[in-house]
């Protein structure tokens, strides 16, 4: 193999003491035999840092990189894709880890039959739960896809989870150069999923792998995205929002289950502002105002096939832009629970 086929592993850390070697070792032991591991620190409080620098010592193929501000973990993905320099790129987050093959599984599904490589191949995963049961998410099919991958297997990729993180992908580096693509530092959630969008946007020839080779750690109810209240979580799936609608030659069949998806997802953010924040009625309002009046989510309500009776409802009043009406039915809703 030559030096054009160097996999990077951009690894970001952030006080991942109790699990980032295990991270690292996962990707050290991978067979692939072109890698380089890139680990950056977010400017850790805690041992992290020295357990990095450990390895570092131990094992050739990592670099490890100390940021002295914490700037978050998009700022240290970018750091991190600065620095690659590789011909592919996977990113994996320091409390996931990676099953035997993984690599290989990700480089092997890119390579051409016939054409142009994939410039993106996706693998399964495994959802690990901190009982330790295992949930197996894997593509239902396996082989090359071009347009055609979109208009078909979105809708389940996004069910499966798949499609929504962003570590179980092997990505095409000189396009992301070339295109100038980087993770947006200004967003704390969703930026794992808006990033994937914004690369879909981009690239044409897809593949996928059946195995389940990816760990993705899921850690509990308490400290999931979808149960914690963040500032930005409504403005951030907004983000995601725009940057889908910008994916070119989707299927009608799969424009309309993404917009009900996404749709979903938006106002569940919505719902944690009332059920989880401290804000008050004025400035959940705001909220809502400030989002709720952006051509892209006009646009959403004025074109996603709404299911269900809570789904129709919100969709009507939205479609109105009667956002003080939705704004006290979400107060009836939330105050019973």
């Amino acid at each position: 193999m030559t030096d054009m086929e160097k996999i990077s592993i951009i690894i970001p850390s952030y006080n991942s003491e109790m699990s980032i070697e295990r991270c690292i070792r996962s990707a050290a032991l991978q067979s692939y035999p072109e890698k380089e591991i890139i680990a950056v620190d977010d400017a850790s409080t805690d041992s992290t840092p020295e357990i990095l620098r450990k390895l570092e010592k131990e094992i050739p193929s990592l670099r490890v990189i100390l940021r002295e501000k914490n700037g978050g973990v998009s700022a240290a993905r970018n750091t991190g894709i600065e620095a690659a320099a590789g011909r592919w790129l996977v990113t994996l987050d320091g409390d996931d880890y990676m099953e035997q093959g993984m690599l290989e599984a990700l480089y092997a599904a890119q390579v051409p039959a016939e054409g142009m490589p994939a410039q993106l191949s996706i693998c399964g995963m495994k959802l690990v739960y901190p009982d330790r049961t295992e949930v197996i998410e894997a593509p239902a099919a396996e082989k090359r896809y071009a347009a055609v991958f979109l208009t078909q297997y979105m809708c389940t990729l996004w069910d499966k989870h798949l499609l929504t993180t962003h570590a179980n992908k092997l990505y095409d580096l000189e396009l992301i150069r070339k295109e100038g693509l980087r993770y947006r530092e200004d967003l704390r959630i969703n930026e794992d999923i808006d990033f994937v969008f914004r690369y879909l946007a981009l690239c044409r020839n897809i593949a996928m792998t059946k195995g389940a080779y990816m760990n993705y750690v899921q850690h509990g109810a308490g400290e999931s995205n979808i149960t914690v209240y963040r500032e930005n979580g409504l403005s951030s799936s907004l983000a995601v929002l725009e940057d889908f609608q910008k994916i070119e030659d989707l299927s009608e069949t799969s424009l309309n289950g993404m917009e009900r998806r996404l749709l979903v997802h938006i106002l569940s953010f919505a719902g944690l502002m009332y059920q989880k924040s401290s804000l008050t009625e004025e400035q959940k309002l705001d909220e809502l105002n400030r989002n709720f009046r952006t051509e892209s989510f006009r646009q959403l309500v004025r074109d996603v096939k709404p299911r269900g009776v809570k789904e129709k409802i919100a969709v009507f009043l939205l479609k109105h832009e009667w956002i003080r009406m939705y704004h006290e039915l979400c107060r009836l809703v939330y105050r019973k629970r």
